[in-house]
């Protein structure tokens, strides 16, 4: 099968999921980016994914391009949507990384005046 072929049947089977937050499909609901074939079959694409979107869609993603005649290799980069422009949050279990914020690390210093 061509790399065309391949594409297209890629974008079928992952329009074939429906987000249930947004009640669309994962394709044109816009999370679904850079999808590209190789000349041996390997499938890369980035998938935008929110902290309100349960994970399993990103699994379902995967299986479903997996699915895919021709399809020799998978390679799923997610992406939290606050971040899409960013760097990839890849994690094995296909789920964005945690984000923890900013802690500050300033600490006060007594005065010297407390007795101990």
């Amino acid at each position: 099968m061509s790399e065309p072929a391949i594409k297209a049947s890629v974008e079928r089977a992952l329009g074939d999921i429906t987000n249930p937050r947004l009640g669309r499909d994962i394709v044109t609901a816009g999370m679904v980016k850079e999808v590209a074939v190789d000349a041996a079959g390997a499938v890369t694409f980035t998938f935008v994914l929110t902290r309100e979107d349960p994970g399993s869609l990103a699994r379902q993603a995967r299986k479903a391009v997996e699915g895919v005649s021709g399809v020799t290799a998978v390679k799923m980069n997610v992406v939290d949507s606050a971040d899409a422009g960013a760097q990839s949050a890849v994690r094995p279990s296909g789920r964005p990384a945690a984000r923890y914020p900013r802690i500050s690390r300033r600490h006060s210093r007594g005065t010297g005046s407390e007795s101990g």
